[in-house]
């Protein structure tokens, strides 16, 4: 018996109503809703300070072909549609073409695509 009780001592501790959430005297709906709203704002600040284009720029070291041609097409034309953009994405393609570890192929299609943009 008295292990059962001491059990439920132990037990109660951790079933007990008085949790953060609680002695600050909001709901746990709200304290979720709070949290998610902090996540959203957090990752809404961190959104405008990185380019959409850095993703794609990871895409370019691709061993597909197919992953890398698509690349280097939105990387054309987000260089061609956003004029902020484009120094810095055509820099990366011109340091692209000087890599000896890009085929020559690779850097064929970057080359064209540089003149599409230039």
């Amino acid at each position: 018996m008295s292990h059962k009780s001491l059990f439920k001592k132990f037990f109660s501790l951790f079933a007990n109503e008085t949790s953060v959430v609680k002695s600050k005297n909001i709901s746990e709906a709200q304290a979720i809703n709070l949290q998610q709203e902090y996540i959203a704002e957090s990752c809404a600040k961190n959104a405008a300070f990185l380019p959409p284009y850095l993703e794609i720029l990871k895409q370019t070291d691709s061993p597909k072909d197919e992953v890398f041609t698509a690349a280097l097409y939105y990387l054309e034309q987000i260089a061609c549609n956003e004029s902020r953009y484009k120094e810095n994405i055509t820099q990366y393609l011109e340091e692209k073409t000087k890599s000896r570890k890009v085929a020559a192929e690779r850097k064929n299609l970057i080359l064209q695509a540089l003149e599409r943009i230039n």
